[in-house]
């Protein structure tokens, strides 16, 4: 029993510095840097391979809505194309460009 009380403790003190940590890089960062959805994005297309916007919303855990707003910041950089899905031409796969 002990044992899961130092669990749930440690888990709640870890939410906490996470949050911290979040907090202070959002406020370290510039105009200029990719938000960590837009790096996180990023990174899983680059690892993965090509996706479409859905299944990168599913991967990242996070709304259709936002990963529409990630894309469309990461297209207005030049770090992502999209293209169209050569196997179903209603499906569109983004990919990370050499930028």
């Amino acid at each position: 029993m002990s044992q899961n009380v130092d669990a749930d403790s440690l888990a709640a003190d870890l939410m906490v510095s996470i949050k911290l940590l979040v907090r202070r890089v959002r406020q370290l960062q510039t105009g200029d840097e990719l938000t960590l959805p837009e790096t996180a994005a990023l990174a899983r297309l680059d690892r993965e391979g090509p996706a479409t916007a859905s299944a990168l919303a599913r991967m990242e855990q996070i709304s259709p809505q936002s990963m529409g707003a990630t894309i469309a910041a990461l297209q207005s950089r030049g770090l992502i194309t999209r293209k169209p899905d050569p196997g179903d031409g209603r499906r569109v796969l983004l990919s990370p460009t050499a930028a």
